[in-house]
């Protein structure tokens, strides 16, 4: 485990009081559940969090987490085992793992989200593994040049198992019983087991609309200017109305229970569902940009909101800020 250099990180308040960088000569106060306190990055990075953990990666590529609840003491670098495969291209969290491919690009490593003991598990190797991969529970996703595939944590003992032939993944969402995904012109849907055959939901649609999320029956996209609703099992039957149309550019989309998140001209915004009649503007500050396809801008908790902002006050980085929802 790295030491954390509290010279290269710093904590930031924003529940309850103004914005103030804690002077880094200090050593920073554990970050406690009901203190706004969190670590900061020196480039552009992505942003996870589950029950216990924060994960990011670092702008150089590396990704990382620490215990919400005593994060300058339990940090843990997961592709800091992995010789001459360090720097991480695409990664995603999910169901207590860490997954990522690395430098070679056709690897998917996973590690449990406490740590890598003593290394890096290789879930697969694909020559053909195209763009970020995708993460259901114990489950790794990712599409090769033709078909898509998945594996649990710890690897396939054999050939892993195929969701779908003749089909390609650009964004790729979970409920309970099924996968949906974008595949540049199609949305797609198939059980996440790959048991039966793929359907088609929507047709027609650009490369746009990266973003799926789907919950409670209901499938949401963007186009990049609107969010639009329809029946996770029927879209091409729902109303073409949009849901939400936006200032600037929309992506991003997240479910979180009765509420919608999403980035709108680079502003992270809200609404209630069903009907978003109302929209709520959440951060005080912007969003970074994605540097690359997959990058994570903000997550979600039971309790609170964390995503990415420059760093205040005119200093250079990006750091991971956080406020109750």
């Amino acid at each position: 485990m790295i030491q954390l250099d509290w010279r290269m990180l710093a904590v930031f308040c924003l529940v309850g009081c103004s914005a103030k960088v804690v002077d880094l000569d200090q050593q920073p106060p554990a970050m406690a559940s009901d203190d706004a306190v969190v670590v900061l990055t020196e480039e552009r990075a992505s942003v996870w969090v589950d029950e216990q953990r924060l994960y990011w990666v670092t702008g150089f590529r590396k990704i990382q987490s620490c215990r919400k609840t005593d994060c300058a003491h339990t940090l843990v670098d997961y592709t800091s085992s992995v010789r001459g495969e360090n720097e991480t291209v695409n990664a995603v969290v999910s169901g207590a793992h860490v997954y990522w491919t690395s430098t070679s690009q056709n690897t998917i490593y996973s590690c449990p989200s406490d740590g890598c003991e003593p290394t890096p598990r290789i879930v697969t190797k694909d020559p053909a593994l195209r763009s970020s991969p995708f993460a259901d529970g114990d489950y790794v996703y990712w599409a090769s040049a033709f078909d898509i595939y998945r594996c649990p944590a710890e690897g396939c003992d054999g050939a892993p198992e195929l969701v779908a032939a003749d089909s390609t993944a650009q964004a790729m969402a979970f409920d309970e019983q099924r996968a949906y995904w974008n595949d540049g012109t199609r949305i797609m849907s198939a059980p996440k087991d790959g048991s039966e055959q793929a359907e088609l939901l929507l047709d027609g649609i650009d490369e746009a609309q990266l973003n799926l999320t789907v919950g409670d029956g209901a499938l949401y996209r963007s186009d990049g200017k609107s969010i639009f609703r329809c029946a996770a099992g029927n879209c091409s039957a729902s109303p073409r109305a949009p849901l939400v149309t936006g200032e600037g550019r929309v992506s991003d989309i997240r479910l979180d229970g009765n509420k919608l998140y999403w980035i709108d001209a680079d502003a992270l915004r809200s609404c209630t569902l069903p009907d978003c009649s109302e929209l709520f503007a959440i951060t005080p500050a912007s969003p970074i940009r994605a540097v690359l396809v997959g990058d994570e801008r903000f997550a979600i908790d039971a309790s609170d909101l964390y995503w990415l902002a420059p760093r205040a006050q005119g200093l250079a980085g990006v750091e991971i800020r956080r406020t109750a929802k």
